[in-house]
């Protein structure tokens, strides 16, 4: 029994020694390569001297061979501002930003982070910026991933308080907001056309005194976060807002809202119905995401004003069409039949100022918009009615209530 106990554990020993003989093997040849996740890590715009997040993707080994790199090596070094962590490893500038004898067994993986924080272009506009990680086999194959961005110079402004009256104009550079901005009372905040203003984190804008946006339809002025790259969720995690995609039945004070923007209900355009369902399509807009922002911006903007010129030049559609023509009436009417309980809708979308009594207990309003008309609705749990905001000649807007 005993010797037959000794040759199991001397054949347990020499297959595990086999085993692992066979796992520490790391080939040569120039045929076994690895694999990469993706070819391309691209960080989207980014602004200089401001710490990207982090991206990630995986290096596999696919091959029969474990493959060893005799080194892993960001190819400009420190001239690009890219930091790598391999498999655990920091490229730091102590080993001259890489690392030495990086081990992928065979049909196993590491996964690898990169971050940027990228230094100042001196000139306007976004800058191509790029550097690759090579990996260097024992084989003597050099393989790559490339990492890119597009990096703009930004005005930092931090904590910033305006205790005077001040003009704030960003048509050659983006403005970056950290910790916040104060505009004192008595004072007034002017932000040129075409300025953008880019809020990092939690920061916001507290005004006691006056703030006047000068934008034009031509040259917006844009109060958002510093996210560049889009986000799906962006408003809900950087404001709390939430975002209702079609319409909402809620009750208010007492009384029942039928809420909508005012597209959802235009069963008219067979075109329009399709556009709106490809610009809703999560597949779709996963396909848009992918896209670089300095092409997905243009034509957005290019779109919306091309969309807002379209709708001015045509004067007679922005017109009230009649009860029986104006679709938004039209689905009201409908709707209550089944719905008698709706003593408001309320819609947008047609660019009109309407307040209309369906019957009576419910009335429907179009909200105008802020382009031309300056308008908005109030409900104070008694009176539900439409206000405008109107510059008066002291240069100031005052609701016209």
């Amino acid at each position: 029994m005993k010797k037959i106990f000794i040759v199991l554990c001397t054949i347990a020993l020499l297959a595990s020694n086999v085993a692992c003989t066979d796992d520490d093997t790391f080939s040569t040849s120039s045929s076994d390569l690895l694999t990469f996740s993706v070819d391309t890590v691209d960080m989207d715009t980014v602004f200089s001297t401001v710490p990207t997040s982090t991206r990630t993707f995986w290096v596999y080994n696919k091959s029969g061979n474990g493959i060893r790199c005799t080194n892993v090596r960001l190819a400009n070094g420190n001239q690009t501002g890219f930091r790598v962590n391999v498999d655990g490893e920091y490229l730091s500038p102590t080993y001259g930003y890489q690392v030495q004898n990086v081990e992928i067994r065979k049909q196993d993986s590491i996964r690898v982070f990169v971050e940027l924080t990228s230094p100042v272009n001196g000139v306007d506009g976004p800058q191509l910026l790029e550097d690759n990680l090579i990996f260097t086999l024992e084989s003597g194959v050099e393989q790559k991933v490339n990492l890119n961005a597009h990096t703009w110079d930004a005005t930092l402004m931090r904590d910033f308080v305006v205790s005077k009256d001040t003009t704030i104009d960003g048509t050659r550079k983006p403005i970056v907001i950290y910790g916040g901005m104060k505009v004192d009372s008595m004072v007034t905040l002017k932000i040129a056309a075409g300025t953008t203003l880019y809020f990092h984190g939690d920061a916001g804008i507290d005004v006691y005194g006056r703030l006047l946006a000068e934008g034009t339809a031509e040259a917006n002025v844009v109060l958002r976060g510093d996210r560049t790259d889009w986000m799906f969720d962006y408003l809900p995690k950087e404001i709390g807002a939430i975002i209702h995609r079609d319409t909402l039945t809620v009750d208010l004070l007492g009384k029942r809202f039928f809420l909508g923007h005012g597209d959802e209900v235009d069963f008219r355009s067979k075109a329009f119905r399709l556009i709106r369902a490809i610009f809703r399509n999560k597949f779709c807009q996963w396909l848009y995401a992918g896209i670089h922002p300095r092409w997905t911006f243009g034509f957005a903007l290019g779109w919306s004003l091309n969309s807002r010129k379209s709708g001015l030049e045509k004067q007679e559609a922005k017109k009230y069409q009649g009860e029986d023509a104006e679709y938004m009436v039209v689905f009201a009417k409908e709707y209550l039949k089944t719905h008698p309980d709706i003593n408001f809708f309320i819609f947008g979308h047609r660019h009109i100022m309407l307040d209309l009594m369906l019957s009576r207990t419910s009335r429907i309003l179009i909200a105008g918009d802020w382009m031309q008309f300056f308008s908005y609705i109030v409900w104070d749990g008694e009176n539900l009615y439409m206000d405008q905001f109107l510059e008066e000649t002291d240069g100031q807007s005052y609701p016209n209530t």
